[in-house]
């Protein structure tokens, strides 16, 4: 089973948070939603990801109306609007199964061509320890910012 946290570099914070797979197959964003700010350090960003990654699921309720998708990301970045929040934004989502971390970084190209995948670095589970995995996340975010 696959697991997904999703990183956002949004003003001068982190918003780290699960993503869940509906019954449909498709991944949404779920809560919970934590905010750190953005010169945290990696230690608790590192532990936000694991909280997000052990909150993940597969199999939750496909949404009938989708405008409660997401309500609490957007209420973190105290905005009401997707296409502020996701306008050239870079996400980083941190994708874990049974032997391996992958840490994927997408580009929001907008409307028309939406999330495009930029990145994708494997790594086994013991490679990123303790402080490790928040300093990867925290690089990838800068280096396509």
């Amino acid at each position: 089973m696959i697991r997904i946290a999703a990183v956002h570099l949004w003003q001068e914070n982190l918003l780290v948070h699960p993503r869940s797979m509906t019954t449909e197959g498709v991944w949404i964003t779920v809560p919970p939603v934590e905010i750190l700010r953005s010169n945290c350090p990696d230690g608790d960003l590192s532990a936000a990801v694991r909280r997000a990654l052990a909150a993940s699921r597969n199999g939750v309720a496909h949404p009938i109306d989708w405008s409660g998708v997401g309500r609490e990301l957007l209420g973190a970045a105290r905005t009401r609007s997707w296409r502020k929040f996701d306008s050239g934004k870079v996400t980083v989502n941190v994708e874990a199964d049974a032997e391996s971390l992958s840490l994927v970084t997408f580009e929001n190209r907008g409307r028309r061509h939406g999330f495009v995948e930029r990145e994708r670095i494997r790594l086994s589970e013991d490679s990123v320890t303790g402080d490790q995995l928040g300093a990867r996340v925290r690089q990838l975010l800068g280096e396509n910012s």
